[in-house]
């Protein structure tokens, strides 16, 4: 029995490794300006991604990013993990040499195991990739 929890907790402990690093590349995706690179971490299928991948897309086109993820919470359910994830980016706008826009958001997001690796299948609030209007 002993033996099993520890297995359980270990797993589980693997799995917030690989998590973190998921969301750290996706984060890497962005200040990389590659938006195929980090919506491929996306479920096509999920809610708001066509809108995701529209402000994504404009995001990148108009401004350099820095972002960074930090997990806070994860939680494991039927379908995968649940997590809460302190999401930083800081925008400047291509030609400015101002310090540009920063955001911070709490960020729920909900993973699924795919394979050996993972896809995200909700992300709220979508806001936080909005494209500044000019």
């Amino acid at each position: 029995m002993v033996a099993i929890a520890l297995s359980l907790l270990l797993a589980f402990a693997d799995d917030r490794t690989s998590v973190a690093d998921y969301l750290g590349d996706a984060a890497a995706q962005l200040a990389a300006n590659n938006p195929r690179g980090f919506l491929k971490r996306f479920n096509p299928e999920m809610p708001g991604y066509a809108q995701l991948e529209t402000e994504v897309t404009a995001l990148l086109k108009v401004a350099e990013v820095s972002s960074a993820a930090q997990v806070l919470e994860m939680t494991a359910t039927d379908e995968g993990v649940a997590l809460q994830v302190d999401w930083f980016i800081q925008l400047r706008l291509h030609g400015e040499d101002l310090a540009g826009e920063r955001r911070r958001e709490l960020v729920q997001v909900r993973l699924k195991r795919v394979g050996k690796g993972w896809r995200i299948q909700s992300l709220t609030p979508l806001s936080l990739f909005v494209a500044p209007h000019l």
